[in-house]
């Protein structure tokens, strides 16, 4: 019985080996190659970028050195390293010593060259003034190629010939940005997240208009956001996670219209009270993007720089958005990190 069974299992082994059936002939020799040149040769179009311009670029040209690659989201992973932002802050002060600065980058940049921002800075200094490594005796090496290569038309060999990138979507507020790099994203939580009555006066100060009721506020933000349909944005982006939880109620309008009446009125206002009105204002946001066929920015997951709570950019707390908004398309950034699959 025993030997039988042992046969039969090593016949049942067999059957599934023999099952894997290769349906495609095996590749040729060096695919690997052939699939990273034609992933090389994708051209792209960047959804999420902050990118100074070329001529604010240009201007900060006496401050460009081997520090400037570790500017914006490696910044914070320097931070985070040494807890200590305002010793972070001379690293970048070219009115410093490169090696003295160096002495206070260099072990924050071991502690963090291996997370996803920190390895940026070398890719940058590698692949694009061919620095294979950031330490104390290639900074001056480094810092002087930068300067180099900081002149009109860097941006179009970085962009448009290393990165392949077509267009950049930028979320810099509304500039005059050159069309044959950039479109752009606009954002509207400075009206949604009004809590004073001097808050709503500088937002409608550009329009001339006084705010005496709920229906005055919003003909501003429509105003506003036509403005920037006109400039050409391409998206709204909503960051509020940054500030508050992304579950936005469908709040009434005589509930909205109610708070803020306290806020004209200047009277206090709970923070319950505060974020109903927040709600309602985020859903007349979505309106106008609705309206507009625009496509919504929203950012979930991880956030940029220290101190955040990460729950309040869960993406199922936005559900409710996406059942009441059939027709605007969503982008969720980052992948809602870690909260994804």
């Amino acid at each position: 019985m025993k030997y039988f069974i042992t046969i039969l299992f090593i016949f049942l082994i067999a059957k599934l080996v023999t099952a894997q059936v290769q349906i495609v002939d095996k590749p040729k020799s060096g695919f690997e190659e052939r699939i990273r040149t034609a992933v090389n040769e994708i051209r792209i179009i960047d959804t999420h970028e902050h990118l100074v311009t070329e001529e604010q670029r240009l201007k900060s040209d006496k401050k460009i050195d081997f520090t400037y690659l570790f500017r914006h989201y490696a910044k914070e992973d320097l931070i985070s390293a040494g807890n200590k932002k305002g010793l972070v802050e001379i690293i970048y002060n070219t009115d410093f010593p490169i090696t003295d600065r160096w002495e206070i980058l260099e072990p924050l940049y071991k502690a963090t060259r291996s997370t996803g921002y920190g390895r940026v800075p070398l890719i940058a200094a590698r692949d694009l003034y061919g620095v294979s490594d950031i330490n104390e005796s290639s900074i001056e090496d480094l810092s002087s190629k930068m300067k180099k290569a900081n002149k009109a038309g860097w941006y179009k060999y970085v962009l448009k010939e290393k990165a392949k990138i077509d267009l950049s979507i930028q979320d810099m507020g509304r500039q005059n940005f050159d069309t044959n790099f950039y479109r752009h994203v606009e954002r509207f939580s400075e009206f949604a997240m009004v809590s004073s009555v001097s808050e709503i006066e500088d937002l409608c100060k550009p329009h001339n208009q006084s705010i005496k009721n709920m229906a005055d506020y919003l003909n501003v933000l429509r105003k506003t956001f036509t403005e920037g349909v006109n400039s050409g944005m391409v998206a709204v982006k909503i960051a509020l996670a940054y500030k508050r939880i992304l579950k936005f109620e469908n709040i009434s309008k005589e509930k909205a219209e109610e708070v803020f009446s306290l806020i004209l009125n200047n009277s206090p206002v709970n923070s319950e009270d505060l974020k109903a009105l927040q709600d309602y204002l985020v859903h007349r946001i979505l309106d106008l993007a609705d309206e507009f066929d625009l496509p919504v920015q929203i950012h979930t997951g991880l956030h940029a720089g220290n101190g955040n709570i990460i729950t309040n950019s869960k993406p199922t707390h936005l559900a409710n958005l996406f059942m009441e908004y059939p027709d605007i398309d969503f982008i969720l950034f980052h992948g809602g990190y870690p909260y994804g699959g």
